[in-house]
């Protein structure tokens, strides 16, 4: 029997297939989405969910475990990668 591969969500606290997971990690001084989920260095994992991208810019969610200002339009190009 095959395990599946999760993480945890930074939202939620709920782990979650890493499919349905975005992969964030800071590049330099830049946050960046990993889309490929190859990049070196610690990820950041958010749900991939309209309701969990709406809280999570509320709450500056990114910007506070990044401790970096996000880049402007971040969310909506995430949002359009739902």
């Amino acid at each position: 029997m095959q395990v599946e591969n999760t993480r945890m969500d930074i939202l939620s606290r709920k782990s979650y297939p890493k499919d349905r997971l975005f992969r964030f990690v800071v590049v330099g001084e830049t946050p960046v989405l990993d889309e490929k989920g190859d990049m070196p260095g610690r990820g950041i994992y958010l749900l991939k969910d309209e309701e969990t991208l709406d809280k999570a810019e509320a709450k500056l969610l990114l910007e506070k475990r990044f401790r970096l200002k996000l880049p402007e339009g971040f969310y909506a190009e995430l949002r359009a990668k739902l």
